[in-house]
Parts: structure tokens; sequence; C-alpha cells
């Protein structure tokens, strides 16, 4: 089982985009926190399952109304990883692995001049990412990781407030949520 958490940088081009003048700051990046139930079949491959959150997330003033929009996802897939063990206690890894990312409690929240307006958002999409990562192991059980990568990571549409309305670009199609860029993350493992 591994923890990890880090900082990964997001694309958000069609967000980015809107919020542009608006007193609203833009979108790069957010926490990436995750969990992974990983096992070694051999020495030299380790499988695991992954379910990872997105947490992005932007606020400001947007014409007069105190605006915050909260856009975490849930990533959720298969990893593989070549492992090459330098000695007893360090590791090398790297590979990748696909996965589902959807929106999760997405919503912007609009206040100003005494009202008050709630939007919830729904989306989904898949992904593919690929990393290196050098692991430490303290006991046979405890290992401390670095992991580098990069994760593509789109909800090419998505909706709000129940499917009500598509949401749209500023070139008129379908808005985008990307979420993929660099991530970098700390990993703290405990093996079985």
């Amino acid at each position: 089982m591994n923890l990890d958490g880090g900082y990964g940088s997001f694309a958000m081009t069609d967000v980015n985009n809107s919020v542009n003048g608006s007193g609203m700051s833009k979108i790069n990046g957010g926490t990436d926190l995750s969990l992974s139930a990983e096992w070694r079949p051999m020495p030299a491959l380790e499988v695991a399952v992954d379910i990872e959150t997105l947490l992005a997330y932007t606020s400001g003033n947007n014409y007069g109304a105190d605006v915050d929009l909260s856009l975490p996802a849930l990533w959720v897939g298969p990893s593989a990883y070549y492992v090459l063990p330098l000695n007893d206690q360090w590791d090398l890894r790297a590979g990748g692995g696909i996965g589902y990312v959807g929106l999760v409690s997405a919503q912007e929240t609009i206040k100003g001049g005494g009202q008050y307006t709630a939007v919830d958002f729904s989306g989904s999409g898949f992904g593919a990412r690929a990393l290196v990562a050098a692991d430490y192991y303290f006991t046979r059980h405890i290992s401390l990781g670095l992991e580098l990568g990069y994760r593509y990571a789109v909800i090419n549409s998505f909706t709000k407030d129940g499917g009500a309305a598509v949401q749209k670009n500023d070139g008129g199609g379908d808005m985008s949520l990307d979420y993929s860029g660099l991530h970098s993350k700390l990993a703290l493992g405990y093996w079985f």
C-alpha cells in the first residue's frame, strides 16, 4: 500500500480562458493525493490499482461578486511498473497506467449583493500517465519514495445542475476540463 501526496500542474485551458480578465485567478495546478494497492508478482514487475484525487480550485471577485470554483476529480485505474533494485535499500521504477477520471462534488458558488448561487457540475473521461520513481526502504515493510511523471486526463465535456446544459468554451464548442500536466509526489509505502 502506498499513500502519496504532492503537486500537479493542470492545463485547464478552457477554464482559464473563461476566467481571463474576470478578477479570478487561473488554475495552473493543485494538490494530488492518492492511495495505491501494489503487488509484485516478480522482483522486476509491479502492478497497482490507484485511486487519486486531483484538486483544482480558483476564486476571486468577478464583477462585484465573490466566486469560488472548485473542480475536484477522482482518478481510478490500473498501473504497471518495471522495477530495478539497486541494492537492499533502493529501487527505481518506471511505468505507467490508464484511468477513469470523473468530477466529484464540483461546484461554483457566487456570493454578492445579498444573493447566493451554487451550481453543481458533473462529467467524466479517460486518461493515461507515465512516471519514474525512486524508493528508499527503511525496513522490508516501510519505504519512502519520490515520483515524477506526466498525466494526460481530460474531461471533454461536462454539464451543470444535473445535466441541464453542456458548458461551452469561448469558441462555442464543448468546454473541457484538462487535468493534464507534470506532477511530483512524495510516497510513503507499507509492504505486507
